[in-house]
């Protein structure tokens, strides 16, 4: 049988997955009982994107966990037919069983006994695969806390598990970075299928790494996996800070749609301040969405288990005194240069090493369901000597950090240390697409358009097909109002990529720039219905149903977004402000302060939130989110506003002079908004009748500059009722 394999597995590894699955199903046909034959043919539907005809091969090896490979297959397949459930069960049972291999495995490897060999098998997942899979069936699934922790266990496993990552940041979990990206020293046999010494107590697909069915009798763990307290993975405090901390609490009416932890979102303000190219200050800009993405802090690499000078080294260190082809196994494999003996530990560095408590507990580590909850290594690049293999992975690691640092300040709103941690990158690393990308994200959420959109420009020329973020590069172009770009590069993009989500919010938006709203919903309804799912379209067709009054259905397409993404801020403002429209200051209230938890840092959302409270009387509260939009540094056309708001709150409460200091601000950047004099006239008219002459100036120039306004026309009756 070893010919037939060796075909199929070329087959796979070049890319020919018709040829492997037309030779699978023949070596399938001639031999039913051999379980490589339906591993492999379920592999190969799987990468030709038949997912339902892999989920039927891989169903019976797959679905109880007897076979690790079909497992893996059979979980993958449904999590594209959004079966979640059913791939949540086959993993758990497979990793029951490799957890009952990894057992086996650790009793033979102690003293005096042999090291057991990984199996031939191939194309089968290690442990990190297992509960990086498992959380994103997890998390498609809503069990985002049960999520969180298979990403952690992942990532503590395999620090290069860059997914898994970036869906803890858009959940928005909090993490330490520099804890993450650490190599960790591995354990050859953890993570990999092993012969055991004893074959009636583990699964066969895993005592028979090539499937063959056997005969002999063995106890029933294929339909009972064994149940123990370490079936679940603990969540590493090293890594999460405190994973309870985004949850998000609301009233009832977010409760049936939101989830603990969800991606990162964006803003999109409808015409007013929000614009950075405008000068109308007369309204709040309304946000519009795109979808997107704590400060962590590390610990030392301390505790490497030391307990006296006499101590016999660990088995990690008498392994890495293999051969150099054994050391050459694993990307973590450590040289043995790395590996302090401990004969040669000074007494201030055997003290330091024994003060410093283990980064991970004891009792989390023996409480694990994860397979490699291994204890940190002396950080590489220190004293000793490295290999040139380990250098390139620190080198690696450490890029990783610094644009992990980065992304995570992104799903935080943190922007402005965002900025700082991309820009540290070398230039060649600033330069590619995805970092560029993120660096445009950065700005639109500071409202620095023009920046945003040079960005976006420069990664359009260094990758045309490059179709991440593109929502936000149309985004960006609406707030400009440069239409006849945004129709080019939504004419691009339809011809380009035209099952795309992006293409279609693009074409969206160029119809909603030129006020053609029925025409922007029908497209977005088509981005709506592409995949995968793109809470930015449903955002901005609910903002598209508010510009036509259609309050119902903008209220459907902003809970939907939710669905897609509870973190997606703007659908919460967009709730809000359908409620405010609805004469619902409450309720409208209520979604603010959920939009708030999530991007406390939004000056736009200062103004909605002080808006409110203003309505409902409650003037000192709307002057401290007021004061706290002023804090957040906004644009010039943010903070007009933001002084607007403020003098009318002082009007209202007879403080003329607080008014007038505000106003008179507005006036220089904003000399031609007919408000801004009305309410000048409307403060020099509280001071008193020697001040009368002055407001009847400023309501003229306000008349002349909005020759129809009912408002001034009673004011000026007013100012000359009371002379």
């Amino acid at each position: 049988m070893e010919a037939p394999i060796q075909l199929v597995h070329y087959y796979l590894d070049k890319d020919l997955n018709e040829n492997a699955l037309f030779i699978t199903e023949r070596l399938w046909a001639s031999n039913p009982e051999e379980i490589t034959w339906s591993h492999l043919r379920a592999l190969s539907c799987l990468r030709l994107g038949r997912h339902a005809l892999a989920a039927d091969f891989s169903r019976q090896a797959g679905s109880n966990g007897q076979h690790l490979g079909c497992a893996y297959v059979f979980a993958q397949a449904c999590l594209h037919l959004k079966r979640y459930p059913e791939g949540i069960k086959a993993l758990k049972q497979a990793r029951a069983f490799l957890d009952a291999g990894q057992k086996q495995a650790d009793q033979q490897t102690e003293p005096g006994k042999p090291t057991p060999q990984p199996g031939p098998e191939r194309f089968c997942p290690d442990s990190s695969a297992i509960n990086n899979l498992l959380g994103k069936l997890s998390n498609a699934n809503g069990d985002h806390d049960f999520a969180a922790v298979c990403f952690t266990s992942a990532l503590k496993e395999n620090p290069f598990m860059w997914d898994a990552f970036l869906t803890l940041c858009d959940n928005g979990v909090k993490l330490s970075v520099l804890n993450i990206f650490k190599l960790r020293e591995e354990n050859p046999n953890k993570g990999k299928i092993v012969r055991p010494a004893r074959a009636d107590h583990i699964s066969p697909g895993l005592v028979n790494p090539t499937g063959r069915r056997s005969n002999r009798p063995r106890k029933p763990l294929v339909s009972t996996p064994p149940r123990t307290s370490q079936q679940q993975p603990t969540t590493d405090r090293s890594i999460i800070h405190d994973s309870s901390a985004s949850k998000n609490t609301s009233n009832e009416d977010s409760k049936s749609f939101q989830t603990q932890n969800a991606g990162m979102s964006k803003k999109r303000h409808r015409p007013g301040l929000g614009n950075a190219s405008t000068t109308k200050v007369s309204e709040a800009p309304a946000l519009r969405s795109t979808s997107g993405s704590g400060n962590g802090r590390g610990v030392s690499a301390s505790s490497t288990g030391l307990t006296s000078m006499n101590a016999q080294p660990r088995r990690s260190a008498r392994l890495m005194k293999k051969t150099p082809a054994d050391q050459s196994s694993s990307i973590f494999s450590m040289s043995k240069e790395n590996v302090k003996p401990v004969a040669k530990l000074k007494n201030s560095d055997r003290r330091k090493e024994m003060a410093d408590p283990p980064s991970i507990p004891k009792d989390q580590i023996e409480g694990s369901l994860s397979l490699t909850a291994q204890p940190f290594v002396s950080q590489l690049g220190a004293a000793s000597p490295v290999s040139p293999e380990s250098e390139k992975l620190v080198s690696l690691i450490g890029l990783l950090q610094k644009i992990g640092s980065g992304y995570y300040h992104l799903s935080r709103f943190e922007l402005r240390q965002c900025l700082e941690d991309f820009l540290s990158l070398p230039v060649e690393q600033q330069s590619t697409p995805w970092v560029l990308s993120k660096t445009a994200r950065a700005h639109y959420e500071l409202m620095a358009y023009k920046e945003s959109k040079a960005i976006f420009q420069a990664v359009r020329k260094l990758a045309p097909a490059w179709l991440e973020d593109l929502e936000v590069f149309s985004t960006v172009l609406w707030y400009l109002k440069h239409d006849v770009e945004l129709a080019s590069l939504a004419h691009e993009l339809s011809e380009s990529h035209y099952l795309s989500p992006q293409s279609w919010c693009t074409v969206g938006n160029s119809f909603s720039l030129n006020k053609s709203h029925r025409d922007a919903i029908e497209a977005l309804s088509r981005a709506c219905q592409l995949n995968p799912p793109c809470a930015h379209s449903f955002s901005l067709l609910g903002y598209e149903h508010v510009e036509v009054e259609d309050y119902i259905e903008a209220a459907k397409a902003f809970r939907r977004a939710l669905q897609v993404n509870t973190r997606h801020y703007p659908a919460w403002v967009g709730l809000g402000r359908v409620q405010e429209k609805l004469g619902e200051n409450e309720k409208a209230l209520q979604y603010y302060k959920q939009a708030e938890t999530i991007n406390p840092s939004n000056s736009v959302l200062m103004t909605y939130m002080a808006r409110v409270l203003g309505r409902t009387g409650q003037h000192g509260l709307a002057l401290g989110y007021l004061r706290r939009g002023l804090k957040l540094d906004p644009p010039e056309s943010i903070l007009c506003l933001i002084k607007m708001q403020m003098a009318s709150i002082y009007l209202r409460l007879n403080q003329p002079w607080e008014a007038l200091k505000h106003l008179r601000w507005v006036e220089k950047f904003v000399p031609d908004e007919s408000r801004i004099h009305l309410m000048l006239g409307r403060a020099y008219s509280m001071l008193g009748p020697e001040k009368k002459g002055v407001a009847l100036k400023c309501y003229t120039t306000a008349l002349s500059l909005a020759p129809f306004s009912e408002d001034i026309k009673l004011a000026i009756l007013d100012l000359e009722d009371d002379s």
